[in-house]
């Protein structure tokens, strides 16, 4: 059976359909990439941390070894140079941090029932006189309407509490 050689329309739509099959399986691929490589790198980043640590710190501290194996130390020595050169400096920072973040820390915990104290009081103190902002919040409270006069929650003179009222509708009468 002779099957007749397709026309130029079909042969268009043929390669570019298979282009967009191709482009599709392409993209498919690198996103399975990416989704592998990521389930990769949450598994293994607590390894790969460490790694990458080293290997800016190596990277880094390359010029000093090279430092000192131009001034006459061998190779290995230099690298054991840097090395004790680089825990004096860690040692030395530390000396100089842990002993203050201690005190202050052993001072900060001496006085924190102080500060629950005051802040105590201070909470009591805007619960029985709230600002007068607050007062504008309020439920029950008519917007533009003036502050109470009485800034505590004792009786006023028209024997009334300045206790918040629930909600009114206006439209309801």
């Amino acid at each position: 059976m002779n099957v007749p050689p397709p026309t130029a329309r079909q042969a268009r739509l043929f390669w570019t359909a298979t282009s967009a099959l191709a482009i599709g399986v392409i993209c498919g691929l690198l996103f399975l990439l990416v989704w592998g490589l990521s389930r990769v790198l949450t598994v293994l980043s607590p390894v790969l941390w460490p790694l990458a640590v080293a290997g800016v710190v190596a990277y880094l501290l390359d010029p000093v070894v090279d430092y000192f194996h131009r001034k006459g130390l061998s190779r290995p020595r230099a690298i054991v140079s840097v090395f004790a050169l680089a825990l004096v400096i860690v040692a030395a920072v530390f000396a100089n941090i842990v002993p203050p973040i201690v005190s202050q820390t052993r001072e900060f915990a001496a006085r924190i029932p102080n500060i629950q104290t005051n802040v105590q009081q201070r909470v009591e103190t805007w619960l029985n006189n709230p600002p007068d902002w607050f007062k504008l919040i309020t439920p029950g409270a008519k917007p533009g309407a003036p502050p109470a006069a009485s800034t505590t929650n004792a009786v006023s003179d028209l024997g009334e509490t300045n206790a918040p009222t629930p909600l009114a509708n206006e439209n309801t009468p």
